[in-house]
């Protein structure tokens, strides 16, 4: 069994929303409080980042990266939400990831096309100031009809499709001059993967935050903590005997001394009946997740620390 390779799942039958003595999976209970903490969250996270994607584009625009990192950011604001706000509702946690992702990508879209209008605005006015605002946008609206077939919003966009992606060529870190542009079909394909970037990775954050491990008595989310160490030439040792649900031969191999393959462990109470742990190695300083965090009977748990407490 290679190390890279060992993977234990301890958790097999759990199922969102199934209890199990303190610890709890997600939740079809819904906290009305919580719920609009969370949704109010999700929208004014939505409209801070994009803004903040706007503002950044308008000086340079790296196509993926930056609508990665701004799906990354309101992820990061919805989950922190939910965490405070303790909503472990899976399917709703879904939706106002969603709901952020779509914000946060309208808030950009629209937000550029309100730039365009002021752009144009401002070069009508270079050239004549006898224009009202309704006449300027009665004209640019003629306007956008007449080269695209739509006016408005849509309009814009299809005319944004027309000219294309552009982005420059350089060689070795210099800007060569030369500047490439798409045709209209691959505009339209790269907004789709953009718009599912920024959609899918909020939703996927936030509801991996909803579903994490949540002590039900103590009304609080289970934080992990390292508790003790294995030698790494006796891991796979250590791996099997919990696999095979060989308790107390696994404890004989835990020790407090530091090790590569750290141990941490997870519950609500010393009286739990289940807990959580975790391994991973530490290997010339790069972290291996050895064992994703799974169901330990509460026992184990409290025999590892009371081992690693008498080895301290």
């Amino acid at each position: 069994m290679s190390q890279n390779s060992t993977e234990l799942t301890l958790e097999q039958d759990i199922k969102s929303g199934t209890q199990m003595g303190s610890l709890s999976f997600g939740s079809k209970h819904v906290p009305i409080i919580g719920f609009t903490i969370s949704l109010l969250a999700s929208i004014l996270a939505g409209i801070l980042i994009g803004i903040l994607l706007l503002l950044s584009s308008l000086f340079f625009y790296i196509y993926f990266i930056q609508p990665l990192i701004a799906a990354f950011f309101v992820g990061l604001l919805v989950e922190f939400a939910i965490k405070k706000s303790k909503m472990r509702h899976t399917q709703l946690a879904l939706i106002l990831g969603l709901l952020a992702g779509l914000i946060l990508y309208g808030t950009y879209r629209y937000g550029d096309f309100i730039n365009y209008q002021r752009t144009v605005a401002s070069d009508f006015r270079a050239h004549s100031q006898n224009f009202t605002d309704a006449e300027f946008s009665k004209s640019l609206n003629e306007r956008l009809i007449e080269l695209t077939g739509s006016g408005g919003f849509v309009g814009y966009l299809q005319l944004e499709a027309q000219k294309g992606l552009t982005y420059s060529l350089s060689f070795r870190g210099r800007d060569t001059g030369e500047t490439l542009h798409t045709s209209a079909f691959f505009a339209y394909l790269y907004w789709v993967l953009e718009f599912a970037i920024v959609l899918m990775l909020p939703a996927y954050m936030s509801y991996e935050q909803s579903k994490k491990a949540f002590c039900v008595d103590e009304n609080k989310w289970l934080e992990l903590a390292r508790i003790a160490y294995v030698a790494q030439d006796k891991m796979e040792t250590f791996l099997e005997a919990v696999k095979r649900q060989d308790f107390e031969s696994a404890v004989q191999l835990v020790q407090a001394e530091e090790q590569p393959v750290q141990i941490s462990i997870g519950i609500c109470n010393q009286a739990a009946q289940e807990a959580m742990l975790k391994i991973v190695l530490i290997d010339k300083k790069k972290t291996n997740t050895i064992l994703e965090p799974s169901i330990i009977p509460g026992q184990f748990a409290r025999d590892i620390m009371k081992k690693a407490s008498v080895s301290s």
